[in-house]
């Protein structure tokens, strides 16, 4: 490991059949970040920021999925909406529901986008994330209820 390199770490603790699972994406650097990892950093904290501040109770959880892809499109990543299979940037989903199954509903499938909603009580990740070979950064929170 040199100063300046990302480090990401990706935890996925279960018990067999014991109950709560738990999801950990968090992307450090040794000794501090380069330009590019702030640069990085900043761009996917603004897509939570401005999706966290968009929540509203009973809303499609797809609407969010879409959101997500229209921002990290403006800040000039691909990503599933407009590149069908993308391999670098925002490749995947911007969070699940938490609980007994680490991937519980809601989810933003597409196919099912009008069907999951949240409603109050929810508890989801709401995690966007901007891979590029080499270097991951994940804003991950676990919601409560919004």
């Amino acid at each position: 490991m040199r100063l300046g390199q990302t480090i990401v770490y990706d935890i996925f603790p279960c018990e067999a059949q014991g109950g709560y699972f738990y999801d950990f994406t968090r992307t450090w650097c040794l000794g501090y970040a380069p330009d590019a990892e702030l640069r990085l950093y900043e761009q996917v904290k603004s897509v939570y920021d401005a999706i966290a501040s968009e929540l509203k109770v009973n809303a499609p959880f797809g609407q969010y999925q879409t959101r997500t892809c229209e921002l990290f499109e403006a800040q000039g990543h691909p990503t599933l909406l407009h590149t069908p299979q993308p391999r670098w940037a925002y490749v995947h989903s911007i969070g699940h529901g938490v609980g007994l199954n680490i991937t519980k509903n809601p989810g933003p499938r597409r196919q099912t986008y009008p069907l999951r909603i949240f409603g109050s009580g929810t508890v989801f990740t709401l995690e966007p994330a901007c891979i590029i070979p080499t270097r991951v950064w994940a804003y991950a929170s676990k919601t409560p209820g919004r």
